[in-house]
């Protein structure tokens, strides 16, 4: 669709008064040629004040058409003649067609002839003339301008021509000539041809197409079989074997029979990608399509050439006879273009074709049915290659793959194809996701093409005319134009073909001449300007968009109808970079009383100039912000458009001007603004917009606050396009700037009416925190009374926010207040997902960090955890943001430091910083124990100790140590604390005195103090550490080092015994043998298990000692007989009966060990029992 837009404007228009009536024109940066009636070419600068004229030289015939091509500094033209015989047309190429001749002579030679050996004239610079010799009729001629080869289309034929640097044997210097390489045969007329580097567009009576030719390597080169040449139906996809560069430059070599040069030289095969992809290492300014041959014979009949033998081209299959390799990977396009009213469908991809196969004998080059005359049937056909280069059977091959099909149809048939492309400048890089086809032009690369010694110098114009300017050779965008009459279609090809817009002309066309911003449509009455997207579909190519801080219109915008020109007559139009021309004719009709002048011709050469860039953008603003309130489309659609002329100007131009940068930088901020409107659909591009802009925030924030001012529909208050720009700069952007407390004011209004669920967020996580606090606090508060119908979690999110803002007022009651009503599990919730809140950037508590670790510290401890468990906050960082460090002296003393390590070491799932942790928790036990004292009272009620209980040190604690000083029995423990203190009768629960000590067991409890819970806490946490499995030869070797000096301590022996446990297990039973016998057996269940050696070396010392203490005259008590009992019970309770029996002293009674031999083997049968019934039970489970 497209839309009526009238806002391009031609800023100036011109005549140029040329000598004789313009038959011809062509259009190239900065120059017009214009072939004359009198058989002249005249040559105009147009960078100049009256386009004045540059050269002018004569031709052979009348010129039907005319080209230059800027990359090989040559004019062709299509000449016709008139005999008696007939019209015929023939193709001629100028060279150095400036150098003035005088009245000399230009000579005339043929394609492929080396010019004259004359030494006079070859002396110094003299124009050329070289005739292209086509048997066919010649209808058209077109060239590439990056590649220079030229295209002659001849009936169902399309010649391809390169020009060449060539040197003959005995000229002193090189000379040009222009080589037919490659001949392209469609089984229909051709009507229009373009040419762009390896891409060629053709017209014919049948559809329209786009092919790609390219080389692949020769067989001797490739790792798996492929077919010889080209399957007449095998069409490969668009990006199977790009060419990387073009020609050299300078490819001479010298020729003694005065053959055709072969400009192959300077390139390499390179396998680094596929096995039969070449790679071109060099720039060439000459051909990038036949500079290497192909390996094997097209397998077409060919209509001019045959093989050495005489057989047929088609004759010659690599690989044997009867070989075809079937790829059935590869997919074409076919378009299909319906008549005037109706749309291009989308390109749809056609599945593997079925291969042609020509095998020898079935077809000959002459006679039998030809491949050219297979209908199409809707499959793409790509065309006969036939090729001309010498020798081309030891080289590459010509490969040739169909990108684009569209059918023609009775109601609407098309009468022209183009090829537009986009080349990158200096100021563009192609995206890492977009296929590179061409290598940059590095500097090195041009100073080479200066410096090379076989350059052709005479190729330069002479000093004082300037050379004409070419385009760079790196395609970033190619779209192919289809006209018909009244419609008109863009695709774009590369990377993948698809469909760009759709054209619907006011007027039947009768030229269009395209450029990548605009396309001027030629009618009976005038000149149709419309919008173009080929330079938005090459920037897609050449930047990357994430639509984040980055962004452009999409490919597919609705084109735009943006000027109507009245002209009559116009017979003829071009285009350069900057002018737009036109040649129209009006015959003149007079009466029959004046036969003289019954018939004038009126002609004018216009030149029309367009408006500035800028000029256009304030054009379209202007008009834009007329319909801004009426049509909020049409204003969008003229934004987006002005922003395209812009970016297009830019990607055009080598300089980037600071005026247009400014203007695109305005478009940007009008774009950022209509997506921020509230109830805009596509918000999310103002981010973007904004972005581009360069406009700070305080900038879009008071545009954004003057806007809802003045709108009608301020009650919708801020847009979702804003919000998304402000969540931008508040929690992603990385910039370093500072905003005005007024502005931070505006963002917090901004949140409370357009997004009140994250104004918490803001406040608390946003990067810009110099707001009004009492503002804030204000909004906070109107939100938590408005907020009974909003989620939870966005409830408490407030009420900690709340907490922050009060804490900043120096509120710490009302902080504690509304931190209060938030449950715990939210308050650990939400500072695990947002650390920031517990620590300033100095590495301090924040405010609300020492309020919760001041009133709820077992919830601060546990958010410190979880933290650490998720490797925000490592222990160090921890441990520092506690005011903790291991060199202090005053670490035992921090509760909180204590409690935090004591939580770590409590799962087992942290066993890479149990070390660490375990050993200094026990230097902190260690140290608060040496300074413990007793508590002059215990508050009423006592706190119940309760041992950590979890998977880590915590786990268990030997039982033996309850027996042990300062506890001796387990019962002890548990009875009330000496020091507790009771409220006086009468004297109300308030009034405390001091109560007398209870007396436990009066003859432990006056030598080592109180034994309850209480008063050895650290003691029993301790002995839990170095009963733990996890206990390492560390933390042992700590804990014996700091036991020095405390010999006289109750705790000493505890700790000691366990120590040495790990140590020297016999210096701790010789111990317990000699002043604790009654705690062995339970010391030999935690400590010792199994393990015979040490059980032998227990018992042996028992039984030692017992005998010691029989043999007393006076036996002191039955501790050791117990002790005796003890030990041989367990050790028949976990041994087997034949360990247990070599065990037993062999001095000893029979009688006294028989009780628990008998034991042993009762509890080994029932072990024995237990394993069978489980085994069974297995068995029965898995239903065996």
């Amino acid at each position: 669709m497209v839309k009526v837009l009238r806002c391009y404007h031609f800023k100036s228009q011109a005549v140029i008064p040329c000598d004789g009536e313009p038959v011809a024109l062509h259009a190239s940066p900065g120059r017009l040629f214009v072939a004359t009636a009198d058989r002249q070419v005249e040559v105009y600068e147009l960078g100049k004040a009256g386009f004045p004229k540059l050269c002018r030289f004569s031709t052979e015939a009348s010129v039907t058409q005319i080209i230059y091509n800027a990359a090989g500094d040559y004019i062709a033209t299509v000449e016709t003649k008139k005999s008696i015989l007939g019209e015929y047309k023939f193709v001629k190429v100028y060279l150095r067609w400036y150098v003035d001749q005088g009245r000399q002579p230009v000579k005339v030679r043929v394609a492929g002839k080396p010019p004259s050996l004359n030494t006079k004239e070859m002396k110094g610079e003299k124009a050329e003339v070289i005739d292209v010799p086509v048997s066919e009729n010649i209808l058209s001629i077109t060239s590439c301008h990056t590649t220079s080869n030229l295209a002659v289309i001849a009936e169902n034929k399309v010649f391809l021509y390169h020009l060449v640097n060539k040197q003959a044997h005995g000229m002193e210097r090189g000379y040009q000539d222009i080589l037919l390489f490659l001949q392209l045969n469609w089984d229909c007329a051709v009507l229009s041809v373009s040419l762009c580097q390896e891409y060629l567009a053709c017209l014919n009576s049948k559809c329209a197409q786009l092919v790609k030719i390219w080389y692949k390597a020769p067989p001797g080169e490739e790792k798996l079989p492929t077919v010889a040449s080209n399957e007449s139906d095998d069409v490969e996809t668009q990006g199977d074997c790009p060419i990387e560069e073009k020609s050299n430059d300078n490819e001479t070599k010298t020729d003694n029979n005065q053959k055709d040069e072969e400009p192959f030289r300077g390139f390499s095969v390179d396998h680094s990608d596929s096995p039969n992809m070449l790679s071109f290492v060099d720039h060439l300014k000459y051909s990038t399509i036949g500079m290497r041959a192909s390996p094997s014979l097209s397998n077409l009949a060919p209509e001019s050439t045959s093989s050495k033998t005489g057989k047929g081209e088609c004759e010659t299959i690599s690989d044997g006879e009867d070989f075809v390799l079937w790829d059935f990977s590869e997919d074409t396009i076919s378009l299909q273009f319906g008549g005037e009213d109706s749309q291009p469908r989308a390109p749809s991809v056609i599945k593997p074709m079925s291969k042609t196969i020509f095998l020898k004998g079935f077809h000959a080059p002459s006679g039998g049915m030809s491949p050219m005359s297979v209908p199409l049937q809707g499959k793409p056909v790509p065309p006969h290659i036939v090729d001309h280069r010498e020798d081309f059977s030891q080289r590459d091959q010509v490969q040739i793959s169909v990108i684009i099909q569209v059918k023609q149809r009775h109601n609407s048939l098309f009468k022209g194809i183009q090829l537009i492309p986009t080349y990158r400048n200096k100021h563009h890089s192609m995206s890492a996701g977009f296929n590179t086809l061409f290598n940059h032009d590095t500097k090195e690369d041009e100073i080479n093409k200066q410096t090379d010694p076989q350059g052709d110098a005479s190729a330069l114009p002479p000093p004082g005319i300037s050379a004409p300017s070419s385009q760079p050779s790196t395609l970033g965008g190619l779209s192919c134009f289809l006209e018909a009459g009244y419609n008109g279609v863009m695709y774009s090809v590369l990377p993948t073909p698809h469909l760009l817009s759709h054209y619907k002309f006011a007027s039947e066309a009768l030229k269009v001449v395209c450029s990548p911003s605009v396309i001027h449509v030629i009618t009976g009455v005038g000149v149709e300007t419309y919008t173009s997207r080929c330079n938005v579909a090459a920037l897609h190519n050449m930047e990357t968009f994430d639509n984040i801080t980055k962004t452009i219109p999409p490919p597919d915008l609705e084109t735009c109808l943006v000027s109507i020109q009245p002209f009559i007559g116009t017979r003829q139009a071009a285009m350069s970079d900057r002018h737009l021309h036109l040649l129209t004719k009006v015959e003149s009709h007079f009466p029959a009383t004046k036969p003289s002048k019954r018939r004038e011709t009126n002609w004018s050469l216009y030149v029309l100039e367009p408006s500035l860039v800028s000029d256009l953008y304030k054009d379209m603003v202007m008009l834009g912000t007329k319909n801004q309130e009426s049509s909020p489309p049409t204003y969008l659609h003229l934004l987006l458009e002005g922003f395209i002329a812009l970016k297009s100007y830019l990607m055009e131009s080598n300089t980037d001007e600071l005026k247009v940068l400014d203007l695109l930088s305005e478009c940007c901020a009008l774009l950022g603004d209509y997506y921020s409107q509230p109830g805009c659909g596509e918000w999310r591009l103002a981010l973007p917009y904004y972005l581009m802009s360069g406009l700070t925030p305080e900038d879009i924030l008071r545009q954004a606050v003057l806007h809802q001012q003045i709108s009608k529909t301020s009650i919708d208050g801020f847009g979702q396009g804003l919000m998304n720009y402000l969540n931008y700069i508040l929690f992603e952007d990385k910039s370093e700037r500072e905003i005005k407390t007024e502005y931070c004011d505006i963002i917090l209004k901004c949140y409370a009416e357009a997004d009140p669920s994250n104004l918490s967020k803001v406040i608390m996580f946003g990067k810009y925190q110099n707001f009004d606090t009492a503002k804030a606090i204000s909004l906070v508060e109107d939100n938590i009374r408005d907020s009974a119908n909003v989620e939870k979690k966005h409830r408490c999110t407030d009420l900690l926010c709340s907490a922050v803002l009060n804490l900043r007022l120096c509120e710490p009651d009302k902080a504690l207040s509304a931190l209060s009503t938030v449950s715990k599990a939210d308050v650990i919730r939400m500072c695990v997902e947002n650390p920031q809140l517990l620590h300033t950037g100095t590495m301090e508590l924040s405010p609300l960090s020492q309020l919760m670790r001041q009133h709820f510290s077992p919830v601060f401890i546990t958010i410190l955890v979880a933290l650490q468990d998720s490797a925000i906050i490592p222990v160090d960082m921890a441990l520092t943001l506690l005011k903790s460090n291991v060199y202090q002296s005053e670490v035992h003393r921090n509760t909180h430091v204590k409690e935090y390590l004591e939580t770590l070491i409590n799962d087992e799932r942290r066993q890479k910083i149990f070390d660490e942790a375990a050993t200094l928790l026990c230097d902190i036990y260690l140290m608060r124990l040496m300074e413990w004292k007793p508590p002059k009272s215990r508050n009423f009620p006592v706190p119940q100790f309760t041992m950590p209980k979890g998977s880590g040190f915590f786990g268990a604690r030997f039982s033996w140590l309850d027996h042990m000083p300062p506890f001796y029995c387990p019962d002890n423990m548990k009875q009330p604390c000496q020091y507790l203190q009771f409220s006086k009768p009468g004297l109300g629960l308030r009034a405390k005195v001091m109560s007398q000590p209870i007396r436990i067991d009066q003859q432990t409890m006056s030598k080592d103090g109180c034994p309850c819970c209480l008063c050895n806490e650290d003691l029993l946490k301790l002995q839990a550490i170095l009963s733990s499995r996890f206990v390492t030869e560390k933390i042992v070797r700590l804990v014996l080092d700091r036991l020095q000096g405390w010999e006289a301590s109750s705790m000493y022996e505890s700790l000691w015994l366990l120590c040495m446990t790990y140590i020297d297990f016999r210096q701790s039973v010789d111990i317990l043998v000699e002043k604790y016998p009654s705690v062995l057996p339970e010391f030999l269940v935690g400590c010792i298990g199994k393990n015979t050696d040490k059980l032998r070396y227990t018992l042996e010392s028992l039984i030692c000692a017992l005998r010691k203490a029989a043999a007393l005259p006076t036996p002191e008590d039955n501790s050791y007989v117990d002790s005796v009992k003890g030990v041989l019970g367990m050790m028949a309770g976990l041994l087997p009966v034949d360990q247990f029996i070599q065990l037993l002293p062999t001095d000893g009674s029979l009688l006294a060990f028989l009780p628990y031999i008998i034991k042993c083997c009762q509890t080994e049968e029932l072990h024995h029992l237990a394993s069978q019934i489980t085994g069974k039970g297995d068995n029965l489970r898995s239903g065996v």
